[in-house]
């Protein structure tokens, strides 16, 4: 979901995710909107590569729940 090419296609993916990975997608989401939950606020703020990192790593848990949800019944 990093790789949308605008925040239209950020949400459009979001708005799109099947009912099977709908909790999984909310929740990636839910990480990247709040700092990786506040655990990178403080870096987010100062160091825009520093932010990726830690970023990647406060939400990798739930990049891999959603990365492992299948859309089939």
């Amino acid at each position: 979901m990093n790789e949308a090419a605008s925040d239209a296609a950020f949400f459009g993916c979001v708005v799109e995710s099947c009912p099977g990975a709908a909790a999984e997608v909310s929740e990636v989401v839910r990480c990247q909107l709040t700092a990786g939950r506040g655990a990178c606020e403080d870096v987010c703020a100062a160091d825009a590569d520093g932010c990726a990192a830690c970023m990647a790593e406060a939400c990798a848990p739930d990049v891999a729940a959603c990365e492992a949800a299948r859309c089939e019944g």
